[in-house]
């Protein structure tokens, strides 16, 4: 099944106004998307980093970074990070369970961030996702129940824990392709042409 949506990715661009998008982040606690310097700024060093913003519109409703992540090995990147998503902007309203959310990809880490990052990066490389268990905007959703359940539906496996950016991480192996695979089984957000 296919839903169509009103959603485009961008890729960014010191050109883009996200001036809105920073201020509405950081009205709702989303204090790693509340100003440049916090979502983009800290990537500029790394060897190679990319973001993407979604637009509903004119409206700028979510954003992700993807960047190298050598400490893992020099084919290993780190996705969804700065991982944003305003949940009214989700086109598939009706399916909020832990069930759809989760296990139908129904957010926008599976079908929207990971596969950006992947057609971006490269199938060549290895994808991690950090989590840790601060309370800063839905971090502890994901470290508590998103990557514990992915890691159960065989889509990733936890292998570390370091301290990482100033906080106590736990670094998860993402499998892309099987994310890809079992995406195409599920209902699909159809993105608007950039």
């Amino acid at each position: 099944m296919k839903i169509q949506t009103n959603l485009k990715l961008v890729k960014y661009s010191s050109d883009l106004d996200l001036s809105e998008f920073y201020a509405e982040a950081g009205r709702r606690g989303f204090e790693n998307n509340s100003s440049q310097k916090v979502m983009i700024d800290p990537f500029k060093k790394e060897r190679e980093w990319n973001a993407w913003f979604v637009y509903h519109g004119n409206t700028v409703c979510g954003g992700v970074v993807c960047h190298t992540l050598d400490i893992m090995g020099p084919k290993a990147y780190r996705i969804c990070a700065r991982n944003c998503f305003f949940s009214e902007y989700n086109p598939n309203k009706g399916l909020y369970t832990k069930r759809s959310m989760i296990n139908q990809h129904q957010n926008s880490a599976p079908q929207l961030y990971i596969p950006a990052s992947v057609e971006w990066a490269g199938w060549d490389k290895e994808y991690y996702i950090t989590s840790n268990n601060s309370p800063v905007a839905s971090q502890r959703l994901v470290h508590k129940l998103w990557c514990p359940e992915m890691a159960r539906m065989g889509m990733m496996t936890k292998v570390h824990e370091l301290e990482y950016r100033g906080h106590i991480q736990s670094f998860w192996r993402v499998y892309v392709d099987k994310i890809i695979e079992d995406l195409n089984n599920c209902p699909k957000w159809l993105l608007q042409p950039s």
